[in-house]
């Protein structure tokens, strides 16, 4: 049983790399892979010590074009806590959080996780992708996430039932 384990998990970690070195190659971002890897090592333990699902959450957003690499990191790492707060994937809050970050739009739909915009709020991020200055409006988006939900994933990852997914991730790891 532990081998079969060790060979599905080395399978699972090939299937992201390819997924990854796949999404950076077609959007010409491939300069990204250290560090998007590098990143997902340090976050590994926000997403239950798993490596491959911070890596999975960033191939998803480094997919969007429009978000920019300065930005991505803080989005991944916002993703985390998103995926926590709502109890869901990390590649589904990613998927979530990047058709936001993409076009400004939907940011309502972050009201499932107790995140909401003001009118002025929506029209201002609006005004910035319209001006062309998505860089402003995704950070201002990412910063109104980290303020209502920031550290949820590091809350969660403190508690008996997160530790435990955590050493089990780092054993699989080591298989």
């Amino acid at each position: 049983a532990g081998l079969a384990i060790a060979i599905s998990e080395a399978m699972d970690a090939q299937e992201t790399m390819a997924d990854l070195n796949a999404t950076l190659t077609a959007t010409g971002r491939i300069n990204l892979k250290d560090s998007i890897l590098e990143m997902a090592d340090s976050l590994k333990d926000l997403a239950g010590g798993s490596d491959d699902a911070v890596i999975a959450a960033a191939n998803m957003l480094a997919g969007f074009e429009t978000i920019g690499d300065e930005t991505l990191p803080q989005a991944t790492k916002a993703t985390l806590d998103l995926a926590a707060k709502l109890k869901i994937g990390q590649k589904e809050a990613a998927t979530m959080l990047g058709k936001i970050l993409a076009t400004g739009e939907g940011v309502n739909t972050l009201k499932k996780a107790n995140i909401t915009f003001t009118d002025a709020e929506e029209k201002a991020i609006k005004a910035m992708y319209d001006a062309g200055n998505a860089a402003e409006a995704q950070q201002m988006i990412i910063d109104k996430l980290n303020g209502a939900i920031g550290g949820t994933a590091a809350a969660k990852a403190e508690t008996f039932a997160g530790k435990w997914t955590i050493i089990k991730n780092h054993l699989l790891d080591a298989a």
